[in-house]
C-alpha cells in the first residue's frame, strides 16, 4: 500500500504474522535497491522457520524505489526526512509496541536517524553494512563516479556494475545472483536512485540523539568480507572498519558485531543463511520464549 508523508508517499509492504503480539521488523534498504532486492532472500528463508513465524516484516521503501515506480513528482527527502517518513509510516499504520530495525547500507542510517528522533520507539537495531559516521573520502569518490556515470549515460550496463562491484562478490561467484541484481538497479528510475545516492553522500554525522538512542539499544552488526570498489578506477572503503566504529559507541555489553567473509556488502542477498542464526539468536536474547 502507499503511504502518504510530509515528505512524499511511500511504498509499504507488510507479510508475516499478524498477531498483534507479533515481533515486528522494520525494514530500510540501501542506495540501489528496494525491499525486493535487498530483504526478499533472507524474508524467504526466515518465514519458514520457527522464531520467524511469530515476526511481522514492515518494509519500507524509499520514495520512488518500489517496483514499477514512476518518477518523482516533489525533491527527494534528506537522511534525516526519511527517517521523519519511518515515524509517519507506523503511526499511520498504528504501530505502538517497540519495533526492531534491520536495515542496510544507507537503510541503516535512516533508522538510526530515526531512533533518534523518537526515543524508545526502537527496541533493537539489525545492521547490515551500515555506519553513523559521514561520507569519507573513499566513499565519496565512489558515489560520485557512479553519478557522474548516470549524468552521462543513465542507468546504463557499466553503472549497474558499478552498483554490483560495490555490494556483492565477483560475478564468477554467483552469476545469476550478479546478473539480476544489475536488472533490479536498472528497474530504478535514474533521477530517483540519483537522488536517494546524492541523499546518502551528502549525509552529516549523527545527531547527537541518535548517538545516544545507538547506546541504549541492542544492536547486531553484520559486514561483509570483501571491500567493494569500483575497481580499477578508484578504491573501495573499508565497511568493517565502519561497522567497528559503530559497534566503539554502542553499548557493547548488549551488541555484537559478525564478520561474513564469504560476501560482498550486500549479505541479505548474498549469504541470507549466515544471518539466519545470529538474528535468531538475537530475537532469543531479546524476546525469550
Amino acid at each position: 500500500r502507499m503511504v502518504h508523508t510530509r515528505h512524499g508517499d511511500v511504498r509499504v509492504t507488510i507479510e508475516g504474522s499478524d498477531d498483534r503480539h507479533a515481533t515486528v521488523f522494520v525494514t530500510y534498504h540501501d542506495v540501489g535497491s528496494n525491499h525486493n532486492i535487498c530483504f526478499n532472500a533472507f524474508f524467504q528463508i526466515a518465514g519458514i522457520k520457527g522464531r520467524f513465524e511469530k515476526c511481522r516484516a514492515i518494509h519500507i521503501d524509499a520514495p520512488g524505489h518500489e517496483d514499477d515506480a514512476g518518477p518523482l513528482t516533489r525533491p527527494f527527502p534528506t537522511m534525516d526526512q526519511l527517517g521523519e517518513q519511518v515515524a509517519e509510516v507506523l503511526d499511520q499504520l498504528n504501530v505502538r509496541t517497540m519495533v526492531i530495525g534491520f536495515g542496510v547500507g544507507a537503510g541503516v542510517n535512516v533508522l538510526l536517524r530515526y531512533a533518534g528522533q523518537h526515543p524508545g520507539r526502537m527496541f533493537a537495531l539489525v545492521s547490515v553494512g551500515g555506519t553513523r559516521a559521514r561520507c569519507g573520502i573513499a566513499e565519496w569518490i565512489n558515489w560520485s563516479t557512479i553519478q557522474v556515470a548516470m549524468d552521462l549515460w543513465g542507468v546504463s550496463p557499466w553503472v549497474q556494475r558499478c552498483f554490483a562491484d560495490l555490494n556483492l562478490s565477483p560475478p564468477s561467484k554467483y552469476r545469476s545472483l550478479y546478473r539480476d541484481y544489475c536488472d533490479g538497479v536498472a528497474s530504478i528510475p535514474k533521477d530517483t536512485l540519483e537522488a536517494y545516492l546524492r541523499a546518502y553522500r551528502g549525509r552529516g554525522e549523527l545527531p547527537a540523539s541518535a548517538v545516544a538512542e545507538l547506546k541504549k539499544i541492542p544492536m547486531l552488526m553484520f559486514a561483509g568480507g570483501r571491500l567493494g570498489g569500483i575497481w580499477p578506477i578508484v578504491p573501495g572503503w573499508n565497511a568493517e572498519a565502519m561497522a567497528v566504529d559503530m559497534y566503539q559507541v554502542a553499548n557493547i555489553r548488549l551488541s555484537t558485531w559478525i564478520k561474513v567473509r564469504s560476501a560482498g556488502q550486500l549479505v541479505t542477498l548474498e549469504e541470507p543463511w549466515e544471518l539466519f542464526r545470529p538474528i535468531e539468536l538475537f530475537l532469543d536474547t531479546l524476546i525469550p520464549h
